[in-house]
């Protein structure tokens, strides 16, 4: 099954380059149209939100893709994402996240941050921390 054929058959509109890309992967891998079909079912894409909270955001992925995208996230106290496992994976494009004393600003088409196994960044007064592992 050629790329074109598989798309018309899922009857995606792909404005995401990120689902393009997760998907033009599985193909090289060999997946089947069923496994990509699991696979994205386990996508979870948060587009153009306005996210507030007075306290923690927290972003948990166990498994599966969480993508937020042209979006603005906003706390009083703290922002984490945490991916636990080789299965998750998060994508950050064309996003703001804010909290009182941090800003991480991910903009334009060609910037993005990408984590996946176990991995965290955490926004908070302390400031921003990036970890891997336990």
């Amino acid at each position: 099954m050629d790329f074109g054929t598989l798309l018309l058959s899922l009857g995606i509109n792909l404005s995401s380059n990120i689902i393009y890309d997760f998907i033009k992967l599985s193909i090289s891998k060999g997946k089947t149209r069923k496994e990509i079909i699991y696979d994205l079912s386990n996508y979870l894409q948060i587009e153009g939100a306005d996210v507030k909270s007075e306290k923690i955001i927290d972003f948990l992925i166990d498994n599966g893709t969480l993508c937020i995208e042209n979006s603005k996230i906003y706390s009083n106290e703290a922002i984490n994402y945490h991916t636990s496992t080789v299965k998750s994976s998060i994508a950050i494009k064309n996003t703001t996240s804010k909290t009182d004393s941090t800003e991480i600003s991910v903009n334009g088409n060609t910037a993005m941050i990408k984590m996946s196994g176990n991995a965290k960044i955490i926004q908070d007064e302390k400031g921003i921390k990036f970890v891997v592992g336990k």
